[in-house]
């Protein structure tokens, strides 16, 4: 009976002690796990914090910003013109004037497919107005509303 007594208390005292031990080892082993991920998602940061920089020293640069306003926003340097070339229209009336103004601008964002040339010359920076619009209002209205496309 004594011997019983003994085994049993031998057993509870090594199942507290391995309960014991084994909640602080679990949240070590699940602090390593967090920390391992932690330290994966910072060397990400760090790469990508290293292309920004380096984007961002690209962008300071006089010929990249100037190939960014052509490319996106069709400006030109100073003293250059733009001339927009648009396709010849098949009726003369407003649904030519409209059909040409969508044409341009389908092809502008295109890169300059659809048989629309863009080009820009060294001159006088006076004001033309796009190939395709009339003076009058009908004309101003579609050159405005070809501005915000």
């Amino acid at each position: 009976m004594r011997r019983n007594r003994i085994v049993l208390a031998l057993a509870a005292a090594v199942s507290v002690g391995i309960l014991a031990a084994w909640f602080p080892t679990s949240s070590l082993l699940h602090q390593r796990a967090q920390l391992a991920a932690a330290s994966i998602q910072l060397g990400q940061l760090r790469r990508e914090n290293a292309a920004l920089r380096h984007q961002e020293e690209q962008l300071r640069t006089p010929t990249t910003l100037g190939r960014i306003a052509q490319e996106q926003y069709d400006l030109v340097p100073p003293g250059d013109q733009a001339y927009q070339v648009l396709p010849a229209s098949g009726s003369g009336g407003l649904d030519g004037v409209l059909g040409a103004a969508s044409t341009a601008g389908a092809a502008r964002g295109s890169g300059g497919a659809a048989g629309t040339a863009a080009q820009h010359t060294r001159g006088s920076s006076g004001s033309s107005e796009p190939a395709g619009t009339s003076g009058g209002l009908l004309g101003r209205m579609l050159q405005t509303l070809e501005f915000w496309r």
